[in-house]
């Protein structure tokens, strides 16, 4: 649909009975109906067009006339929490009803629903339906079974969560504002007092922090009691010097509404006890880790500590099993596909960094500085349960031809003793490849001065297959050594974007998995071998989403690696991504919510894990929206397609 010049929400669509007829026909539950039965019913039923960004329903309206039919595009469902917060429940698209409750049981709406896109609905009135109902028990059954099924669950489940008396601790985490946890005055001070006069301030107010105020009382830094300890105590400071000359500048910030699970992924991300809350642009107050542990009883926080005081293999592996227990918390209690796999990546980060600590100290101190690069899933922080995680090391050059052998003895002795620690813990090591080609060897270990001399020599990665084994480097991030030596890597490396090649033989990655689906729409699942009549989520559903983001990013120089964020930052470069932004958003949530889903359960009993499931066992929601999802990424990939023109695919 295109965009409309009108101040309405909605535009009257002309609608052609055989048609309408046609399609209710195929969707659930109206597909039980006989065609007569539905002719017979168009009287009762028309059409309407709502324009992205219309409120189609609200809260506490009065009960709808009529049902609502999606014919093509996708609304948000969602329930107010408080002034400005909103808890999203589901999404609707294509074959899904809504309004239904409130129609039936002649009460106000319960929800807001909102067009995400330009979305048209059928309207089929409620004394129609409800002659539909009373005649045609067969209909009657299916039509309650899949609201139960695809709708009642979730929003009730999710709406039983608000009223923060009746949560539990891990509802609370993620349901309750992260500004309702500020119950203190603030303790904001000039940032030209006294350390000593800090100091009785923190006592008199019996706090363990303060924030520094700027001349125009704007929070300028903090001090912590730990500030004074280890920077005044322990150092010998004149006390009488201004308190701006301990202070920590790099405040971490939240948002009033942001839930508590987003500011604990703050805290676990930038290692740091103390949150500043801002709300409509001002300061409000601050939240400490002891406030988030009194909502979610001290985990993942406590877990952090642990693993920072290990100091064996054998001491991280029981915190390993912990992690994957902390993310059957977060599957149970609805958190976001996106802030589980953050924080399973800054905890795997905090157990790979300690793994490193420990292989140093077994084997001695490295002869050349290094860093140590994560790629792939774990470089965009998307790591899920066990995933396979690839790495790359990167070191400083050494001067003689005997440093360098003893300089590559010792790397090579460090990543064994690294990838024997990662199996202990339960974590996959994929090595990368070899070689991507006759000239370029492992590029798992190697100098800065292979990547800024050697790397690239364009003519050995004029191939689809090499190019796509250089892809996962393009989403790396330092977690570990010399943060420099990232910088100098990635210079040599973004070298590959001078070259059109590159982006072609990249688009060709992004199609050579084209979405699973027939001409008419039916889903095409493995047809023979280990994994027959099953489907892989993550090479047909996900990767083909981060390819996309990937090839968009590097065409329009963003620097982001994280799948989302690439989309959201792509919105203003990318005519696709501005047209579907939100539907990938979506896709990519629901993708990774049924990966993670599907790992867990493997792990809970005991099984091999794998990314291919059964579409048969998913319900019908699921089923719709799996099929949606791989309608978008097929769109997308005929765009790239002609772009490139690659028409021969």
């Amino acid at each position: 649909m295109g965009t409309y010049t009108t101040f309405d929400p909605f535009l009257m669509e002309p609608m052609d009975p055989k048609e309408a007829v046609e399609y209710l026909i195929g969707i659930d539950p109206f597909q039980n109906l006989h065609e007569a039965i539905l002719r017979k019913a168009m009287p009762g039923i028309s059409s309407k067009i709502y324009l992205k960004g219309s409120t189609i329903l609200q809260q506490q309206d009065p009960p709808p006339e009529h049902l609502w039919i999606i014919k093509k595009g996708a609304v948000k469902v969602y329930f107010k929490t408080g002034r400005e917060s909103e808890i999203i429940t589901d999404y609707r698209g294509e074959g899904d009803c809504f309004g239904f409750l409130s129609l039936l049981h002649g009460e106000q709406s319960n929800a807001d629903i909102v067009a995400i896109t330009d979305t048209s609905c059928l309207l089929m009135e409620k004394q129609t339906l409800l002659e539909l109902l009373k005649n045609h028990s067969d209909f009657a059954e299916l039509f309650f079974l899949s609201i139960l099924n695809n709708h009642l669950d979730k929003p009730f489940r999710q709406k039983g969560k608000t009223p923060l008396i009746y949560a539990g601790r891990d509802q609370l985490l993620f349901t309750t504002p992260i500004g309702q946890l500020i119950s203190r005055d603030i303790a904001g001070v000039s940032e030209d007092i006294s350390i000593r006069e800090a100091g009785e301030i923190m006592s008199r107010k019996k706090t363990d922090y303060l924030i520094l105020l700027d001349a125009y009382g704007l929070p300028a830094g903090i001090i912590t009691d730990k500030d004074l300890r280890d920077k005044v105590v322990a150092k010998g400071r004149n006390v009488n010097q201004p308190v701006r000359f301990i202070k920590s500048v790099s405040l971490v910030k939240a948002e009033a509404k942001e839930d508590c699970a987003e500011a604990l992924f703050k805290m676990i991300r930038y290692n740091i006890n103390h949150l500043l809350v801002i709300e409509n642009g001002k300061f409000k107050g601050v939240v400490n880790s002891h406030d988030l542990m009194q909502v979610q009883g001290g985990f993942p926080l406590s877990l952090v500590r642990e693993i920072e005081d290990q100091q064996s293999v054998e001491g991280l592996i029981p915190l390993s099993l912990k992690i994957n227990k902390m993310i059957g918390v977060f599957l149970n209690e609805g958190a976001r596909s996106s802030t589980i796999v953050q924080i399973i990546t800054e905890m795997n980060d905090r157990l790979l960094r300690k793994i490193l600590e420990i292989a140093e100290r077994k084997i001695g101190k490295p002869p050349a500085p290094y860093v140590w690069l994560a790629l792939g899933s774990g470089g965009r922080k998307e790591l899920t349960l066990k995933a396979t995680q690839d790495y790359a090391l990167i070191h400083e050059n050494v001067s003689s031809a005997d440093d360098k052998e003893k300089s590559d003895h010792y790397f090579s002795v460090f990543l064994s003793v690294v990838q024997e620690n990662l199996l202990q813990l339960g974590s996959p090591y994929d090595p990368f490849l070899k070689t991507i080609s006759v000239n370029l060897n492992d590029l798992r270990c190697q100098s800065i001065e292979f990547w800024r001399l050697v790397f690239p020599n364009l003519n050995d990665i004029q191939n689809n297959r090499a190019v796509k084994d250089i892809l996962p480097f393009f989403d790396s991030r330092p977690v570990y050594g010399k943060m420099g030596l990232y910088e100098e890597f990635k210079k040599s490396l973004e070298r590959l974007l001078n070259s059109e090649d590159f982006f072609t033989h990249s688009a060709l990655s992004l199609l050579q998995n084209p979405a699973p689906l027939t001409l008419f729409k039916n889903l095409i699942v493995e047809k023979d071998g280990k994994y027959k009549d099953l489907l892989n989520l993550n090479v047909k559903g996900l990767r083909p989403l981060v390819d996309l983001g990937r090839l968009l990013a590097l065409e329009n120089h963003i620097q982001e690696t994280a799948t989302l964020k690439r989309f959201q930052t792509l919105r203003d470069y990318s005519a696709l991504i501005h047209d579907h932004e939100e539907e990938l958003e979506f896709a990519f949530e629901f993708f990774l919510k049924l990966q993670i889903q599907h790992r867990f359960e493997q792990y809970l009993q005991n099984q091999e894990l794998h990314d291919f499931i059964d579409p048969g066992r998913l319900n019908l929601f699921d089923k719709k929206t799996l099929k949606e999802a791989f309608g978008l990424i097929a769109k997308a990939q005929g765009i790239v397609k002609e772009k490139y023109g690659l028409f021969s695919l």
